[in-house]
């Protein structure tokens, strides 16, 4: 008989441990299973993991790569933040949502690979990535109004980066989902937002805050 449950924190903390192999019938984990094993390098996952809970790799400093099977629709809050080498994201078909800064100051993750099931990408998800770091400068340095719009996977808008005086927007083609929090540079500036009908999904607190917005039109 396979172990199907890993509680809270099991293996937190154990700070010499460089490799973890989980049965396939681990189905579910506990919070921050792995939190702070700062030499863990080596993870395979179940393949009947359904959500991957807060904190399972926070801190996991030594982690270099990841690939999550189909079989994961969530990853949580904080699930691999100060995961510093970690430089490659596999995402499986299947995942649906990715929480609050679930990939925070993963400093080297350049290589970000999600499929087109995730709809739902929570504020500060991928914030000091060396994607997001990397694209923010390029955002800002646009000349073009439309290449201000910092996307990932299936068109999904995570921050807008305005132009100084821009109190107009209408949404290029490229965004078909938007998340929370993506305006929240411009919540004071903008007046008036225009969505393209490409647009399926808004996140919640999408516009929350947004104290100057008079009008907004929706396919």
């Amino acid at each position: 008989k396979f172990v199907e449950t890993i509680g809270e924190r099991a293996f937190a903390n154990c700070t010499a441990l460089t490799s973890a192999e989980l049965p396939p019938k681990a189905s579910v984990m506990g919070e921050g299973v792995f939190y702070g094993c700062d030499k863990l390098d080596k993870v395979k996952l179940s393949t009947s993991l359904v959500l991957l809970p807060d904190n399972t790799f926070y801190g996991c400093e030594a982690l270099k790569s990841i690939s999550l099977s189909a079989s994961v629709t969530e990853i949580g809050v904080s699930a691999f933040e100060g995961c510093k080498e970690l430089e490659t994201l596999t995402v499986a078909k299947g995942t649906t949502t990715i929480h609050e800064n679930a990939f925070k100051d993963c400093e080297k993750l350049k290589d970000i690979n999600l499929p087109t099931t995730v709809n739902q990408i929570a504020k500060g998800a991928f914030d000091g990535t060396a994607w997001f770091t990397d694209s923010l400068s390029k955002a800002k340095n646009a000349e073009k109004d439309e290449d201000r719009y910092i996307t990932i996977g299936n068109g999904n808008l995570i921050k807008y980066v305005p132009a100084k005086g821009v109190t107009d927007l209408e949404l290029p083609y490229s965004v078909k989902i938007i998340s929370a929090g993506a305006f929240e540079d411009c919540a004071k500036d903008i007046k008036s937002i225009s969505i393209d009908n490409t647009v399926n999904t808004i996140n919640g607190y999408a516009f929350a805050g947004m104290e100057k917005l008079e009008s907004i039109t929706l396919p």
